[in-house]
């Protein structure tokens, strides 16, 4: 309709990028925990998502803190990668 003003979006990018700092968990140290045991084992993301079933991408999720690790999870980490679980969960 001519000389009707359009809507302002600006208020949808404030809500997308608060949205992102909401959605961004704290990272709690275990993912890099997992990391470094995974490197110190001398093996690749790809090497762990075969060995374990995962998808790589999953790897790297878990390790950045951006997808939840259950228990039974993190001990399959811990088996392969040759250390006790309390190793990975405190740091």
């Amino acid at each position: 309709m001519e000389g009707m003003e359009k809507p302002s979006t600006d208020h949808i990018k404030y809500l997308d990028s608060d949205l992102r700092t909401v959605a961004t968990p704290q990272r709690s140290g275990i993912g890099l925990r997992l990391k470094s045991a995974r490197l110190a084992a001398g093996m690749t993301q790809l090497t762990v998502a075969m060995s374990l079933g995962f998808a790589r991408s999953s790897i790297s999720m878990i390790e950045n803190e951006s997808r939840p690790l259950r228990p039974d999870e993190l001990d399959s980490f811990a088996k392969l990668y040759g250390v006790e679980v309390a190793s990975l969960e405190v740091g």
